[in-house]
């Protein structure tokens, strides 16, 4: 029988034993504070509107000043936002104002680490979303940055509900000794595969391209540069950035694992040949301190099966996904079928009288299926990105920490430029090697 349980329960410990502690209540807002803390968004695409929804329901935050290279995106984001304020076209001009104490970034990818730097510089805290970097360069110069400021790369992989819950699963010893974490993301739809539509007015008149570009090469406006970056790996790093570093953020997450020291992976582009230079399948297996091997795989070619997690230890295993978890114990028996047609009937029948039966006296033949002994079911609305953000308000606000800090985002993206250039250069990738 399924021992079904809520999610509140495990949060709780009371479903770990007496000696478990109790989760961070992860879905509850910090305590109201006088204090307003004046965020600058830059980027207003998909992930920065849902930002500037998320600030406002938060009461100790408001967005002053927006940024974006195309005027479409500032107008939409002044819609949702429902008030005038400050829309510029660069978000590096977001960095000089005083009346900003820290920036969301939501732009293309090549943009986050110079305008992480270039905010912190300047004495703000900054929420970048991952990865945090573009290159093992950037990774190297943002590991130096002043510490004293607030950076939250945004993961996930600390502040959702289901993967803390594994967390405390795995630090109560439930798995014994976990050796295998195996992830899977993939997707079947030509939006899912970043095709998106450009607007009716894309054109060098509606876009600031030199902000788009920053410190790439100047070069002829191209509207799939501009609104399609993350296929492009010189404005984005498609599957790697997108899903793999945030599946690897989620094991090291669960695990409580740095980043990984040697990596072999895959990749190639059998799809979606729309002029995209990043592949559209993507499988590594990432070696970590410990023994744990963790095989990550992500495909745009069909399938769309919900994102799946799995954590294997020599005791039970745990099946994780966002809205429920699953620990499954291993077979209590062993089959012997295959055994038993290598021995003269002697042998077998002496075999099987002292190890081959069963407890209600069968020949142990066929082999038995994990069976689910604890389910935990993970309620509506639990863990919210709203949470994860009222966080980092609440950080900065109080010169305090992030769970999703910049050093954990760094071990994350790391994993992804050790399996992108493994992918690449079709062979083995230690971190020692790479200086990382």
């Amino acid at each position: 029988m399924i021992d079904r349980r809520t999610f509140l329960e495990l949060a709780s410990g009371a479903a770990l034993g007496a000696g478990s502690r109790a989760l961070p209540a992860f879905a509850q807002a910090p305590t109201p504070a006088p204090a307003r803390i004046r965020l600058g968004l830059a980027g207003c695409g998909v992930r920065g509107l849902a930002l500037a929804r998320l600030a406002g329901g938060i009461a100790t935050c408001e967005v002053r000043a927006i940024a974006d290279a195309y005027a479409g995106r500032r107008a939409r984001a002044l819609e949702v936002i429902g008030r005038e304020l400050p829309a510029l076209d660069d978000g590096r001009l977001l960095v000089a104002r005083d009346d900003i104490d820290a920036i969301l970034i939501a732009t293309p990818d090549h943009l986050h680490a110079s305008l992480v730097e270039a905010a912190v510089a300047a004495g703000k805290d900054v929420w970048v979303e991952a990865p945090a970097c573009h290159s093992l360069d950037e990774a190297r110069r943002l590991a130096r940055l002043d510490a004293s400021r607030v950076v939250c790369v945004a993961t996930g992989a600390f502040t959702s509900p289901s993967y803390a819950g594994a967390r405390r699963i795995v630090q109560a010893g439930a798995l014994g000794r976990v050796l295998v974490a195996q992830a899977t993301w993939d997707s079947a739809s030509s939006l899912h595969a970043w095709q998106y539509p450009f607007p009716p007015d894309a054109s060098p008149a509606s876009v600031n391209h030199a902000a788009f570009l920053g410190d790439r090469a100047p070069r002829a406006f191209d509207a799939a540069h501009v609104f399609r970056w993350p296929i492009f790996a010189e404005f984005g790093s498609g599957l790697i950035g997108m899903r793999v570093v945030r599946l690897a953020a989620a094991i090291q997450a669960m695990l409580d694992l740095g980043a990984p020291r040697a990596v072999v992976a895959s990749g190639g582009l059998h799809r979606w040949r729309d002029g995209r230079d990043t592949d559209d399948i993507v499988n590594a297996t990432l070696e970590y301190e410990g023994g744990l091997t963790a095989v990550i795989g992500a495909s745009l070619n069909g399938a769309g099966r919900p994102t799946e997690l799995r954590l294997v230890g020599t005791d039970a295993s745990l099946v994780v996904s966002a809205r429920r978890l699953e620990l499954r114990a291993a077979p209590v028996s062993e089959p012997y079928a295959e055994l038993a047609e290598t021995w003269p009937r002697g042998y077998r029948d002496w075999f099987y009288m002292m190890h081959g039966m069963s407890r209600d006296g069968m020949v142990r033949g066929v082999p038995e299926p994990e069976r689910v002994v604890e389910q935990y079911d993970v309620p509506e609305g639990a863990g919210s990105s709203s949470a994860a953000l009222a966080e980092f308000v609440e950080a900065v606000r109080s010169r305090g920490r992030v769970r999703e800090s910049l050093a954990r985002g760094l071990d994350a993206s790391l994993a992804g430029q050790m399996v992108g250039q493994a992918a690449r250069e079709r062979r083995h990738v230690a971190r020692e090697a790479i200086g990382a």
